[in-house]
């Protein structure tokens, strides 16, 4: 197996068998790069500035701890992926508190743009004081 291979399902292990997140891994002459997708997400990259393969394993492994991997996994099929992605975008860029993040997913649920998943998801995950855990419009 190559050590590419060897570092994504090392990751993929890391972030369990429930994880939604795509997974690979690049090699070039500056190390080794993980790319990772996820519907919830704009995506991460990692790259870890070396060749050493345990050295990747490590930073790989300390990477998977950040804050997005999990916002990302507790996200629900996304049946409005783009207006979920410009709120997201737009409570990172004006750094909403959990309050106004709240207040827009609201909205857009009560005028039938996001479904009442998407309106929690947003709602208890997205900003950064974001209480971690679903809150439903209803």
């Amino acid at each position: 197996m190559a050590i590419e291979d060897e570092l994504a399902e090392l990751a993929s292990h890391k972030l369990g068998a429930s994880s939604r997140w795509r997974l690979t891994v690049e090699r070039d002459d500056r190390g080794f790069t993980l790319v990772a997708e996820h519907p919830a997400s704009a995506g991460l990259v990692l790259e870890t500035g070396t060749l050493d393969r345990d050295l990747a394993a490590s930073r790989i492994s300390a990477w998977i701890a950040q804050r997005e991997i999990g916002v990302a996994d507790a996200a629900p099929e996304l049946v409005h992926a783009d207006t979920v992605a410009g709120v997201r975008v737009l409570a990172q860029a004006f750094d909403w508190p959990t309050v106004q993040v709240r207040a827009v997913a609201f909205l857009l649920y009560d005028a039938g743009v996001l479904t009442a998943d998407e309106t929690a998801w947003l709602s208890g995950f997205v900003a950064d004081d974001a209480p971690m855990v679903a809150t439903p419009p209803i």
